[in-house]
């Protein structure tokens, strides 16, 4: 998988500017041969969404890693609050400029 051009976010439309919105995306891998497990990242309308795919057989632990990255991005936002909390307490203050 490789990543594509950042583009703004819109909504895609299929055909038509009347067709459906598209609301949700899955990301999938699939698995084969000598892959037995992949993770594929979507960005779209400003969501992030992550797709495992595993070969339960071979790749047994797999939830660790789907919890791993469950437990890192709440750690990630956790710190963009905090730092965007203190910017705007520093802005209020006039130490910086907005």
């Amino acid at each position: 998988m490789s990543p594509s051009r950042r583009s703004p976010a819109r909504s895609a439309r299929c055909c038509s500017p009347a067709a459906s919105r598209l609301v949700e995306i899955f990301p999938y891998v699939p698995i084969a041969t000598t892959l037995r497990f992949g993770v594929a990242i979507f960005t779209y309308c400003g969501q992030v969404t992550f797709g495992i795919t595993g070969d339960r057989d071979s790749t047994a632990d797999i939830d660790v890693l789907a919890r791993g990255i469950e437990d890192s991005l709440a750690e990630l936002s956790e710190a963009a609050q905090r730092k965007a909390t203190a910017q705007r307490s520093l802005v209020g203050a006039g130490v910086v400029s907005g």
